[in-house]
């Protein structure tokens, strides 16, 4: 009975041994853990994905007829506004623009640097 008991000891400590040198390391099963956190993630972005994708061209026809009465005036007003901005800025480039010609133009800043010559010679060979 001692070597049956002996033999079983020793073949439960060889298999004991034989898992020992199969498991995996601390950092592999880190790394497990961590594949396996981001693939439930991914997966449940999939899933939330695919039911939108499924759901939403059947609730948003509904929750639009059931809101226009809201969406409709809101996006006249925006509309207006957007407009009426982009007018002002436009305005207040065409203005700025023009005004800076004139000062331009007022100041002297536009002449051709040889204008001054050719109205020496203008007035040397008389009247035109």
């Amino acid at each position: 009975q001692s070597a049956a008991s002996a033999a079983a000891a020793l073949t439960v400590s060889s298999s004991m041994q034989k898992l020992k040198e199969h498991a995996p390391k601390p950092t592999q099963s880190i790394g497990f853990a961590a594949v396996l956190t981001i693939s439930a993630c991914v997966g449940a972005i999939m899933f939330l994905l695919i039911a939108a994708a499924v759901l939403g061209p059947i609730f948003l026809p509904l929750l639009i007829l059931i809101s226009n009465h809201i969406w409709i005036p809101l996006g006249v007003l925006v509309l207006i506004a957007a407009t009426g901005f982009l007018s002002f800025l436009g305005f207040a480039v065409a203005t700025a623009a023009a005004l800076s010609w004139l000062y331009r133009y007022i100041r002297g800043f536009l002449c051709a640097p040889d204008l001054d010559r050719f109205d020496y010679a203008a007035t040397r060979s008389g009247p035109v």
